[in-house]
């Protein structure tokens, strides 16, 4: 995949691609979209280039690296259902609405698409 070696910009547009697929009204679109959302968050290079939300331990905050690339993400798709506190709140926000859907195939690919990301931080050291 050509994405980790994108621009910020053109990445953070097929991202908000991706989050419209993952929730659009035709279940095929939402399961396209899942199942790619899946396969990104799945990824090292994605954790490495976007981060995790850290504890700021002087003022007990949570920050991220990544604000600045979401608020490029949410700049056209505004998305209600996730929390602004990044690019991998964002997506896992998405799968995890997913396992609500209507359609049985789209929740069995969130949940495999979660399983596959918690295997993925976990094998890097993410907790």
């Amino acid at each position: 995949t050509c994405l980790p070696y994108l621009p910020i910009n053109d990445r953070c547009k097929i991202m908000q691609f991706l989050m419209k697929l993952a929730i659009s009204k035709v279940s095929v679109h939402r399961l396209v979209g899942v199942e790619l959302v899946g396969k990104i968050l799945s990824k090292s290079w994605f954790w490495r280039n976007h981060g995790i939300p850290t504890l700021n331990s002087a003022t007990n905050t949570v920050s991220s690296p990544s604000n600045s690339t979401f608020e490029l993400v949410t700049a056209i798709v505004p998305i209600t259902e996730v929390h602004q506190k990044g690019i991998p709140d964002a997506l896992l926000g998405i799968l995890n609405s997913r396992l609500k859907d209507k359609a049985n195939p789209i929740r069995a690919r969130a949940a495999t698409s979660l399983a596959e990301t918690a295997r993925c931080c976990e094998s890097n050291g993410y907790e």
